[in-house]
């Protein structure tokens, strides 16, 4: 999708500056956590022009500095 130069990439952060839509992540479940790492299931809701997309992955966490990071999208 990016292997246009980068048009493709700065045509849609345009759009998605002109057309705003609406971001929303669910954590479901946490799973196989410990006092360093975390994998949570969770759901994104994308909204945009009148339409949603929903998409579930395993996110994994890894704790650093006393705050969770995101180490794994999994999307």
């Amino acid at each position: 999708m990016y292997d246009e130069g980068g048009r493709y990439r700065l045509a849609l952060e345009r759009k998605l500056r002109e057309f705003p839509g609406t971001v929303e992540l669910r954590l479901l479940r946490v799973r196989d956590m410990d006092a360093a790492t975390a994998s949570a299931s969770v759901e994104l809701l994308i909204a945009l022009e009148g339409a949603t997309e929903k998409r579930s992955a395993v996110m994994s966490f890894v704790k650093e500095n006393g705050e969770w990071l995101i180490q794994e999208e999994g999307f």
